[in-house]
């Protein structure tokens, strides 16, 4: 038996032995990576960390992990798989890392990217999603503005707002969502502008981002956009406008939220809003 052989399977017999060592769980992963044997090398980062969630030789090594098995993957679901196995570990160490594939050239790929940013919540992911979002051949629009959602970064708040004024179709209709999840008042009159858009789904967002927002002042805008030619635009009005009355204009049926939204406005939610505004 080779030196490193003998190592390695003393390292084992004492990981059996003691399976709460985290110092010999560490060195049992790196023998395990030295001698090629990655599957166990990250089953020894892996019980370490479940001992210690921040013991950063562990964390080190399964990062070393995921970024070899990606690295050695050519199908793109597979290397979208990896991807979120590296979001679902939490370990905000990966960040620099995964803003580096946010290049990649496959969708799968991009989108689970964002959506793995999102989960670990660093800040210093959200320029490169806002790029994201400007790109108007890109194709993870929706997941890299619920990333900036999820990251609670309202410092970009700007940056959608520009984006829903600017963006491609797809890119407004996620800024609009993501704007209502930040919760930043400022975006109020931006989605109330967004209210005519173009296009549905922009419109759509922008009704529901505006109940999100709970202000008063979106009011006006809402009763407006029941008018909307869209059926789905005035449900999303209507239900928004509801929020905002702290009632529910729904029943299962859209002619009858309307009903009931107007009716409301008409008689309540017009002097309400004049006064508040």
């Amino acid at each position: 038996m080779l030196p490193g052989e003998r190592q390695l399977a003393e390292l084992r017999l004492r990981a059996e032995k003691e399976p709460s060592n985290i110092e010999v769980l560490v060195a049992l992963g790196a023998a395990c990576e030295r001698a090629g044997l990655d599957d166990e090398a990250f089953g020894a980062w892996q019980r370490a960390l479940r001992l210690d969630p921040a013991c950063m030789p562990a964390r080190q090594g399964r990062l070393r992990y995921f970024r070899l098995v990606y690295a050695a993957e050519r199908d793109p679901y597979e290397r979208a798989a990896i991807v979120h196995r590296v979001g679902e570990a939490g370990d905000r160490l990966a960040v620099p890392w995964l803003l580096t594939l946010l290049a990649d050239a496959e969708p799968v790929v991009c989108q689970k990217v964002a959506e793995a940013l999102g989960k670990l919540g660093d800040k210093a992911a959200v320029p490169a999603l806002i790029a994201v979002l400007r790109n108007d051949a890109a194709c993870a629009w929706w997941q890299a503005s619920q990333a900036i959602a999820s990251i609670g970064d309202k410092a970009a708040a700007p940056h959608l707002i520009e984006i829903l004024a600017r963006g491609c179709r797809e890119a407004r209709a996620a800024a609009a969502a993501a704007l209502g999840r930040l919760g930043d008042p400022s975006a109020l009159e931006a989605l109330g502008r967004a209210l005519g858009d173009q296009e549905p789904e922009v419109r759509r967002n922008a009704a529901q981002a505006i109940g999100a927002l709970g202000s008063p002042g979106g009011m006006g805008a809402l009763a407006q956009a029941l008018e909307d030619p869209d059926a789905e635009t005035r449900l999303a009005a209507a239900e928004a406008l509801g929020v905002l009355a702290g009632r529910e204009f729904r029943d299962g049926r859209f002619a009858s939220a309307e009903r009931q939204a107007r009716r409301w406005w008409e008689k309540v939610g017009r002097r309400l809003w004049q006064q508040l505004t």
